[in-house]
């Protein structure tokens, strides 16, 4: 069993040291349910790449959980544990250990009110909306994507709306509330340029990356985000506050997105 050395934990992370004779080529953070073993993260050391973000490489042998990841009903009360894989098999199997920091129970209790009253609140205006996120297991499209030139040979391909992936985004849900909309006007060359704005406010801890769309299932509209403020209290998150711009309907980078959402 390999072992596992808590560095340090706060609130917000989690660091510590693999300690193992094992050779490994992928880390991956699993949570005990009662019912399940759910996947939290994985982390790939050939290409330096976390599927969900939660796990970071600080130095060699040295990761950190970002705890502000997980979404908050999974950190309370659940048991954690790590495996080592290598080429796809498991290796090494760490001990449970808690994610959340002793003494901070107080902090929970805050953050578990204020999320109770958004849920009151998403039940009487709240919507849904869906993040696409870059599928990290896509497939080069079979029908214009040339294996020996390494690119795409046709933008115009039914299969993959001309991407050249098969699946290239995956859609992740999660509840909303829109509070505001807004209208802006840029003086430019060309003359005047009007965008529409919306401000969500969320509670879900997904990585709201500058630039990436967003679906209202609501009022069916693509957005495109250009700010995201994340709240804490004591270094626990709880909201964060999405500003985003209205993509037209005849953009190019939403053709592909239609057949992906629910």
């Amino acid at each position: 069993m390999i072992d596992i050395k808590i560095l340090l934990i706060t609130a917000g992370n989690l660091e510590f040291e693999i300690v193992t004779d094992s050779e490994y080529d992928t880390i991956v953070l699993k949570m005990m349910t009662e019912n399940a073993v759910i996947e939290m993260d994985s982390y790939d050391l050939t290409n330096d790449k976390s599927k969900n973000n939660i796990l970071i490489k600080k130095d060699d042998n040295i990761y950190e959980v970002e705890v502000n990841m997980i979404e908050f009903d999974f950190i309370f009360y659940k048991d954690f544990y790590f495996e080592l894989l290598k080429d796809g098999n498991v290796v090494e199997t760490s001990s449970t250990f808690k994610l959340e920091p002793k003494g901070r129970k107080d902090l929970y209790g805050i953050v578990s009110k204020l999320m109770f009253d958004f849920e009151r609140l998403w039940s009487i205006s709240g919507t849904e909306c869906a993040l696409f996120v870059k599928n990290l297991e896509s497939q080069p499209c079979p029908e214009c994507y040339d294996e020996d030139l390494g690119q795409r040979i046709s933008t115009n391909c039914p299969m993959c709306n001309g991407t050249g992936q098969i699946n290239h985004y995956i859609p992740i849900y999660f509840k909303a509330r829109r509070i505001k909309t807004q209208s802006q006007q840029v003086v430019t060359d060309k003359g005047i340029t009007f965008y529409n704005l919306a401000v969500y406010t969320t509670f879900s801890r997904l990585d709201f990356v500058l630039g990436s769309i967003m679906f209202d299932l609501t009022t069916r509209e693509f957005f495109e985000i250009k700010n995201a403020n994340e709240a804490s209290i004591g270094g626990v998150r709880t909201s964060t506050q999405i500003t985003a711009q209205i993509i037209p309907s005849n953009d190019a980078r939403i053709k592909p997105l239609f057949p992906l959402l629910k």
